[in-house]
């Protein structure tokens, strides 16, 4: 498994080739929750239900129960 940080990047490079790339909002915003960045790692994962399509209703319902945890500590 790579460092929060190496995700982060990998992330980002691939939302700079498909900005609607949904699964990369949602890796991106664990990895930014993990490195206690709780207000961006909201951020991406708002961005992912935004843009999931429905056969990801169960990758949903996960950043939705992160999203609670991340707005706990705020």
């Amino acid at each position: 498994m790579k460092r929060p940080q190496e995700e982060i990047a990998c992330y980002n490079r691939a939302l700079e080739l498909d900005p609607r790339f949904a699964l990369a909002w949602y890796g991106k915003g664990f990895a930014l929750g993990f490195l206690d960045k709780p207000e961006e790692g909201i951020a991406c994962l708002r961005k992912f239900i935004k843009l999931a399509p429905p056969h990801l209703a169960s990758n949903v319902g996960m950043a939705k129960v992160m999203i609670s945890h991340l707005s706990d500590q705020r």
